[in-house]
């Protein structure tokens, strides 16, 4: 399991339970079009992608920010700008997710751009009493011939000290923490600082996005739920009837398909509407 690799080889306690864990990656999956009900028959009808992008436009279709006032404001304004350009995507991210990350950095044209790190790449350390991440790793790969080389940029903020602390792991596939090497293994990571420590910082250098609603899987995790976390076995079933009404088509072509806008309609709804019937294309 990745989540179990990397802190391990960091040294770290990982603070989300193992339910948690896997409703991550279960969403994850699911809005990549990944299920455990999909592994016989891959025809789905794609509903984690839909409702997350829905609910995505739906919260950026008027969304604007501008920032003036001074010189200062007119670069924040620009680099908010190319943001925003993107912000229907990110949204979609997250709500499909539960939450994504946005880390400022500064790009090698000596600009401020904004790192969009997805829920599967940032590993969550410690928070505040308020629920906020205070520590955090985030990782990224590149593949060199044979190996995969991790990169693991960890975040902690404590009593007004700030410590960013870059490792890489060398390994042979991704979520393989085998052996720590430099930063030098890999050229373009070999001029970043092995560890800064930043003083006088009140909040962390990156801001977490998480989705308003109440976390069903663990009610005292700080982490955001995906916005089609309770409605998995709906989707499920809705997935297995679109599969049954492709089979039945084949055997009786003047059969009508249930339209999209109709499953999306029912998937807000009680399961009933999804009773099981016997089914000789899936199980």
């Amino acid at each position: 399991m990745e989540q179990k690799d990397v802190y391990s080889a960091m040294g770290l306690v990982n603070p989300l339970t193992t339910d948690m864990v896997s409703a991550i990656r279960s969403w994850c999956e699911l809005y990549r079009g990944i299920a455990p009900w999909l592994a016989r028959n891959p025809v789905s009808l794609g509903l984690p992608s839909s409702i997350a992008s829905e609910m995505a436009t739906t919260v950026t279709v008027e969304a604007s920010v501008e920032v003036v006032g001074s010189q200062r404001a007119d670069a924040i304004n620009e680099v908010i700008g190319r943001f925003m350009e993107k912000a229907d995507t990110n949204v979609e991210y997250a709500c499909a997710m539960g939450g994504i990350i946005f880390k400022p950095y500064v790009d090698s044209r000596q600009k401020i751009a904004i790192d969009v790190v997805q829920a599967d790449a940032f590993y969550p350390v410690e928070f505040d009493s308020n629920g906020n991440i205070t520590a955090c790793m985030f990782v990224v790969y590149k593949v060199v011939e044979s190996q995969v080389f991790h990169k693991v940029e960890y975040h902690q903020l404590r009593d007004g000290e700030y410590k960013i602390i870059n490792r890489v792991f060398a390994g042979y596939a991704t979520g393989d923490y085998g052996r720590e090497v430099g930063l030098e293994a890999v050229p373009e990571w070999s001029s970043i600082d092995p560890e800064v420590t930043i003083s006088g910082l009140t909040e962390p250098l990156f801001s977490y996005m998480s989705i308003p609603i109440g976390n069903k899987v663990d009610p005292r995790s700080p982490i955001g739920v995906s916005v089609y976390s309770t409605s998995i076995g709906i989707i499920e079933q809705a997935d297995r009837q679109y599969i049954n009404a492709l089979c039945g088509s084949m055997r009786r072509p003047k059969q009508q398909l249930m339209p999209m806008r109709i499953c999306l309609l029912l998937i807000s709804q009680e399961d009933r509407f999804f009773r099981k019937e016997r089914n000789a294309c899936i199980e």
